[in-house]
């Protein structure tokens, strides 16, 4: 087993990277491009408590300092070594990014027309 890379601010500066929107990258779900790399499930609380409880450390002035306040990140430290590590996220480009939206979006427009033709021979019929 190796030791993780403990460069803090790489570290940051790596996930922040996963976490903004990358002009080639399609998002899963909508299809749409401009897409962060790296998403976090609402159902994971403690990394979410701790990403909007994190800051940074303050100087004897008040003036902010280039290192976080440590404690209470260890959830935030494992995505950081998690991420460290990896080469950039590569780009996924579409040609055409009309003809191949993304799955779910396909199927909540079909789910949409299935309702609809639903709605109008319910109103046809008087069962």
């Amino acid at each position: 087993m190796t030791r993780g890379n403990n460069d803090i601010m790489n570290g940051i500066v790596k996930v922040q990277s996963y976490l903004s929107n990358s002009q080639f990258m399609t998002h899963p779900v909508t299809g749409h491009l401009e897409a962060p790399t790296f998403y976090v499930s609402d159902r994971c609380d403690y990394l979410i408590n701790e990403a909007t409880d994190y800051y940074w450390k303050r100087n004897p002035k008040g003036d902010y300092e280039d290192q976080p306040q440590d404690g209470n990140d260890h959830a935030l430290d494992t995505v950081r070594y998690i991420l460290t590590d990896r080469p950039a996220a590569a780009p996924l480009i579409i040609d055409n990014i009309n003809d191949q939206m993304g799955f779910m979006y396909k199927w909540q427009q079909s789910e949409q027309q299935n309702n609809q033709q639903l709605a109008r021979r319910a109103v046809r019929s008087p069962w």
